[in-house]
């Protein structure tokens, strides 16, 4: 099991969970949509998520176990950047990746 912290914007609370180390991210993405999201935050309202850690964006398709951990002894740091419906349709995308039209 792999410990993972969710650090939010716009927001203090951070979301401290564990994780296979052959679970996908898109995995990931989904549990924590699912149960575990700070309250000020309306999953209703999110379009796309995207996790950063270590300076670089997880792939979807990838397992956890496919990005080193830079201390086992602690939580995995995981950024997470989320956007929104109403902001999705009017801001240009930043690259080809985000889908969102």
């Amino acid at each position: 099991m792999i410990s993972l912290n969710f650090i939010f914007p716009k927001t203090d609370q951070r979301v401290l969970k564990k994780y296979k180390s052959s679970d996908k991210i898109y995995q990931i993405k989904e549990s924590l949509l699912n149960t575990s999201l700070p309250l000020n935050i309306d999953k209703n309202t999110i379009d796309y998520i995207r996790f950063f850690s270590m300076g670089k964006e997880l792939d979807d398709s990838k397992p956890l176990s496919s990005y080193p951990l830079p201390d086992p002894s602690h939580p995995m740091p995981i950024h997470v950047h989320l956007l929104y419906l109403q902001t999705a349709r009017i801001t240009p995308m930043c690259c080809d990746s985000c889908n969102i039209v």
